[in-house]
């Protein structure tokens, strides 16, 4: 309730509650603010994008192993289980593991292997391509990228995992020296 409420105070007097904040800013340290505002967006968008990347190979990979392994209503099984994906906790395994031990307890056994295997490579493929795909959209070397993944999801969890990559690509695109004078 205390966060509609505000939402809308601010929202209502947006203009009059920035000139009173300016007030007590310094000139500089403004033009400094709304660059780094702008530096942070686009590199959320860039962030963005390489995860529409990944979810566009995810799903690629699923519609072509879901066809291969004869399942109807392909292209909405694998969009769903890519949105899965695009969650750390959750992942296509999620869906992949139970679903291939289901198959293999009625005795469909092809399918169930088939549905490990779809899971092995999808796992494969998003670990080699995740790195190497976020670096690009981020400006930052895959190694890091991909150590910075992992200290995120150990140290922060989700919350870290979707703010790392864009401070350390914000910290990068903004000239640090310049904002702390």
């Amino acid at each position: 309730v205390v966060t509609i409420v505000a939402t809308y105070y601010i929202s209502k007097d947006y203009d009059r509650l920035l000139s009173f904040v300016k007030g007590f800013v310094k000139h500089e340290y403004i033009s400094k603010i709304v660059e780094i505002r702008e530096i942070f967006y686009e590199c959320f968008f860039k962030f963005s994008v390489g995860y529409l990347w990944l979810f566009l190979i995810t799903f690629a990979e699923l519609s072509i192993g879901f066809f291969v392994l004869g399942f109807r209503k392909v292209l909405s099984l694998a969009i769903l289980i890519a949105i899965l994906d695009l969650m750390p906790v959750l992942g296509t395994g999620t869906v992949l593991i139970p679903w291939a031990i289901i198959e293999l307890i009625l005795g469909n056994t092809g399918r169930g292997i088939g549905l490990l295997v779809l899971f092995v490579v999808n796992e494969l493929i998003r670990q080699f391509a995740e790195p190497k795909i976020l670096g690009k959209s981020l400006d930052i070397h895959p190694i890091i990228t991909l150590v910075l993944i992992y200290a995120a999801i150990a140290l922060f969890g989700l919350k870290g995992l979707l703010l790392i990559p864009i401070l350390v690509a914000l910290i990068g695109a903004v000239d640090m020296k310049n904002i702390l004078k």
